[in-house]
């Protein structure tokens, strides 16, 4: 009977530990991208004021993205990842068709 109830808590203790390890797991690469992205902008000449948001995001394709809307284009969204090496890279860019131009990105790199 003792094996029994020992085998239930381990099994009760795996299927919450699990799911909630993979949470926190999930959120710190999220949070750790929006900060990478926001310091490699800072980094690449950027000011605050020029950065109206970073936010990141799980997506199909590139898995962690982030992405950045400047204060000039906000009708624009750029996509950051961090590449094989941890290196912060544009990956794509983004926009509202019913606003903007769409001939000219500014922060195109």
């Amino acid at each position: 009977m003792k094996k029994i109830s020992i085998i239930v808590v381990i099994i009760s203790f795996t299927v919450v530990a699990i799911p909630f390890g993979s949470y926190l797991y999930v959120q710190y690469k999220l949070n750790n991208l929006e900060d990478d992205t926001y310091d490699y902008l800072l980094e690449k000449g950027y000011t605050k004021n020029d950065i109206v948001s970073v936010e990141s995001k799980i997506k199909k394709l590139s898995l962690f993205t982030a992405e950045v809307i400047f204060a000039d284009e906000t009708y624009v969204i750029y996509d950051y990842k961090k590449n094989s090496s941890g290196k912060v890279i544009q990956i794509g860019v983004s926009e509202d068709p019913y606003d903007g131009d769409y001939q000219q990105f500014k922060h195109l790199e």
